[in-house]
Parts: C-alpha cells; sequence; structure tokens
C-alpha cells in the first residue's frame, strides 16, 4: 500500500512537471507567434512609410521636409495587432545618400544628393497571453526599412515642352556646377547658344503663341497635381526638332506677356533670382516669376557651339534639360532683344517616362525601391 502510494505521488509529480512544461511551451509557442505578427505587421508599415517618403525627395529642403512628413502618416495608417504605428519623424525617419557598395545611409549628404528614406518602426508593449503566467506580460519588436527613390535615368518623352531647343555639344563636357550656373542667352544668328525649337512645324511667332498657351496649363497642372492633361504637346527622343533663329520681336513679345502667369522662381532650387536685365519687357511687378519645363537638345555635331550654326535646320532630339525663363526682352536693337534661361540639372523632375533619353537634367527616376 505504501508503495502504491509512493508510486501515485510520483506520477501526480511527473504529470505536473509535464504539465507545466506544456504550458510554457504553448506560452511560449503562442506569444512568439504573436510578437512575429507584429514584427510582419510592422515592417510592412515600415516599408509603405519608407516607399511613400522617399517620393518626396527633390533635392530641396522642403522636399526632406515632406518626406518625414509623409513616413509619419503613412505610418500611422498601418496598424500593430489593431493598434497604429507611430514613428517619430525626428528620430525615428533617416534621410540620406544610399551607398550601394557599403550597404549603408550616409546621413551627412547634402540635401540634393539625398535619394534614400530609412524607416526604424518599434512595438515595445506587444502584450502577452500565456507567458503572463510566468512574469513576462509584455514583449519587443521593430522593423528596419530603407527605400531609395531608383536610378535617375534620362527622359526620353515628355508631356510639355518649351518652345526651345539647345544643341548637345553646349551641354556635354561641362560639368554639374558648370551647367547649373549657366544663363543661355538668345542672341542674332551666329552668336546663338539657345534657338527656337517646334516639332512637326517652324517655330514661328504664331506656333509660339499657341504652343506657350497650352505650355502653361501644362506646367501648372504639373505643379498643382503632378500629372498633365493628355493633350499637352508631348515630345520624344527621336523626333525631329525645326530650329529658328533670331531675336523674332514677335515671339519674344509672346514669351514676356505669359510671364505674368507663371511660377514662382524657386530660391531653395536655384539659388537668388538674378538681377532684372536693363533691357526687360517684363513688368517689374511680375518679375520673379518663370516659365519652366522640359527644352528638348539636338544632336548637330560641334557646329552649333561655333559661329558655324545655321539654326534653320532640323535634327533629331537626344534627349531634354530642365530650362527656367527668368527674364525676356523684345524691344530695342536685335543684340538686345534675348530670353534668358537658367538650366537646372541638379534636381529629378519626375515627369515623362524614360527609353533612352540623355541624362541631362530632365530625368525619369526609376519607381522607389526597398534596399533593406
Amino acid at each position: 500500500m505504501s508503495s502504491r502510494r509512493r508510486r501515485r505521488g510520483a506520477s501526480a509529480l511527473t504529470v505536473a512537471l509535464v504539465a507545466g512544461v506544456l504550458l510554457a511551451s504553448v506560452a511560449l509557442v503562442v506569444d512568439l507567434g504573436l510578437a512575429r505578427v507584429a514584427q510582419s505587421q510592422l515592417q510592412a508599415g515600415a516599408d509603405a512609410a519608407a516607399l511613400a517618403a522617399v517620393r518626396e525627395l527633390d533635392g530641396t529642403a522642403a522636399g526632406l521636409e515632406r518626406a518625414r512628413e509623409v513616413a509619419d502618416v503613412v505610418a500611422s495608417a498601418n496598424t500593430v495587432l489593431g493598434e497604429a504605428i507611430d514613428v517619430d519623424p525626428g528620430s525615428q525617419v533617416a534621410l540620406g545618400a544610399w551607398d550601394a557598395a557599403a550597404g549603408e545611409l550616409d546621413t551627412t549628404a547634402d540635401a540634393e544628393d539625398i535619394d534614400a528614406v530609412e524607416v526604424v518602426a518599434r512595438r515595445d508593449d506587444v502584450r502577452t497571453w500565456f507567458a503572463v503566467l510566468f512574469g513576462v506580460d509584455e514583449l519587443a519588436t521593430s522593423a528596419r526599412s530603407i527605400a531609395h527613390r531608383g536610378r535617375a535615368l534620362g527622359a526620353g518623352k515628355v508631356p510639355w515642352y518649351l518652345p526651345f531647343a539647345l544643341p548637345d555639344c553646349e551641354i556635354e563636357g561641362r560639368s554639374e556646377d558648370q551647367l547649373s550656373d549657366i544663363t543661355f542667352v538668345l542672341t542674332p544668328a551666329g552668336q546663338d547658344v539657345v534657338g527656337w525649337g517646334a516639332v512637326g512645324t517652324t517655330p514661328n511667332a504664331s506656333w509660339v503663341r499657341d504652343h506657350l498657351a497650352a505650355s502653361m496649363v501644362c506646367m501648372h497642372t504639373w505643379f498643382d497635381e503632378g500629372v498633365v492633361p493628355e493633350d499637352c504637346a508631348t515630345i520624344s527622343e527621336g523626333d525631329t526638332v525645326n530650329l529658328g533663329n533670331g531675336a523674332q520681336a514677335s515671339s519674344l513679345h509672346e514669351v514676356s506677356d505669359q510671364m505674368s502667369e507663371g511660377v514662382s522662381w524657386a530660391t531653395d532650387r536655384w539659388g537668388t533670382l538674378p538681377k532684372q536685365h536693363a533691357s526687360s519687357t517684363v513688368p517689374k511687378v511680375d518679375y520673379g516669376k518663370v516659365i519652366e519645363g522640359p527644352i528638348p537638345v539636338f544632336d548637330a555635331g560641334a557646329d552649333y557651339c561655333s559661329p558655324k550654326a545655321a539654326w534653320n535646320e532640323t535634327f533629331p532630339v537626344r534627349g531634354f534639360v530642365w530650362g527656367v525663363i527668368y527674364d525676356v526682352a523684345w524691344k530695342g536693337k536685335a543684340s538686345q532683344q534675348n530670353v534668358w534661361v537658367r538650366l537646372d540639372v541638379r534636381h529629378i523632375y519626375e515627369i515623362g517616362e524614360w527609353y533612352g533619353g540623355e541624362d541631362w537634367g530632365i530625368t525619369y527616376a526609376g519607381p522607389p525601391v526597398l534596399v533593406r
């Protein structure tokens, strides 16, 4: 009898021990599974926030601020176990230049070089179901995501263009800094570094008037909404551009008249607004408004960077550069009748489509990608 009781007691102890181990195992499996679900949801939220934020990077301080704000908004739109993800834009969102070779984010890069966003999402209060019985009532988990805005590629097609054309010899061989500082001036034949350009027609005053009217609508729509109407004047790499030179006072008059409908000069992109030229015909009240957009770049050999240029021929378009018309003069002598154009090759303008255009300033950034 005594021996039987001892065996029963040992069996009961064994059952209790096994039950305890099983209960602990169940707690571990269930609660670790819960933590894995939380981590997976955190990762999805961090990925979405990083991908959305990186689209805001455009080489400006304003773009950096927008990226942080968007990361916060998108993260909070995602949930972990039913609760919104809380991301601090200051400490949990990092902006920098992605170094693919090193696999690191350089957060010391200048604004114009920043092309990636890192988002770190955390939850330190994932409540347990069973582990609380063993004194563990909360688990911590986190996720990290880095999105890169994609390789910047030359655009091969754009939805509108300014009524000018540049020879590629004026762009090739110059550094980015040199191109950023160049102002192109339309001057009489034999001295041009920029001329009138039209696809499918002659760039006369009538065409300039109609083309500018359509372009202004496209420009404003793109700036306001990020898209353009379908009826904009598209131009593609490989199209033939018809050239025209000379001051063409009536054409310049059309450009000058349209300046009042332009967008504001962007100091964060282009630096200080140049002083208005003495011969300018832009009313002082309108100075600081600009007409901007793609300018086709054509392939014509080195002659077009010398007085030999004819400026009344047709050539294939090789790509595009972003131009900013900031001043116009249509009165006075021919040598005083000019349009001043600033090039911006530093910033990415996600416009049009890419399929072979040269990387001169109008770039189409590939879709954002997760790099970590």
